[in-house]
């Protein structure tokens, strides 16, 4: 049970390792974390280890805004290439794979059931990105000062 993904960032033909979401594995919720990695200017490319780090760190910054106790993210290696068989294999369910390539613009693909979504965002109701500007605001307001280093 839970509202499950598997985040995979890729730079050309390099794959970060795979980060497991149980919670909020929506695209909504993927959404509003990846504007927070923007808005907090966390930069993309290719440095795919320093990318699933951070996003891990956004993932676990809005999990404690609710106090959470039992945060579920996990990581594992991700596929050596993204064949269909490889991403069934790794799919959990639920909201399936994504595939996020943050070079420049975003690209974002999901994996769901055999079936492959570019640009799922186009797919979202109302409701959805509702909640993906609910997920952005809060977490802006809890940290609200974002620093150049």
């Amino acid at each position: 049970m839970g509202n499950r993904a598997v985040v995979i960032f890729k730079h050309e033909k390099t794959l970060s390792p795979a980060v497991y979401l149980h919670w909020n594995g929506g695209l909504e919720s993927i959404l509003a974390f990846l504007q927070e990695m923007d808005r907090r200017k966390i930069r993309g490319g290719s440095n795919m280890d320093y990318q699933v780090a951070r996003f891990i760190h956004v993932c676990c910054d809005f999990f404690d805004l609710a106090g959470a106790t039992g945060l579920s993210v996990g990581t594992f290696n991700a596929p050596k290439s993204l064949t269909p068989a490889s991403l069934k294999a790794i799919c959990p369910g639920d909201n399936g794979v994504f595939v996020i390539e943050r070079s420049g613009t975003c690209k974002i693909t999901q994996y769901v059931d055999g079936k492959m979504f570019i640009n799922p965002i186009s797919r979202l109701s109302a409701a959805d990105k509702e909640v993906t500007e609910g997920i952005a605001k809060a977490m802006a307001e809890a940290r609200p000062i974002v620093k150049d280093f």
